[in-house]
């Protein structure tokens, strides 16, 4: 609960910091739900491409947010000699 809301307030500083291109591309992906195949008809780009674009910005969004600890591990206790 907390740590989705924490996740969600660091989204808008994370979005700021893409560029104006990088944002345009994930509203017309996310927002206008568009195919990568009609966002390159769009930018005149190969579908190839958008999808490399695509996961170089969620990329940089995924690396511009905080970052949250993993819970630890479980440990695995050695079996005591009887």
């Amino acid at each position: 609960g907390m740590e989705l809301v924490e996740q969600l307030a660091d989204l808008g500083p994370a979005l700021r910091k893409l560029s104006q291109d990088e944002r345009n591309l994930l509203s017309l992906r996310f927002h206008h739900d568009l195919s990568q195949h009609e966002i390159a008809s769009r930018l005149g780009v190969s579908q190839m491409q958008v999808s490399r674009l695509l996961a170089r910005t969620i990329e940089r969004l995924r690396d511009g947010m905080r970052v949250y600890p993993e819970a630890p591990a479980a440990t695995a206790e050695s079996p005591t000699a009887s």
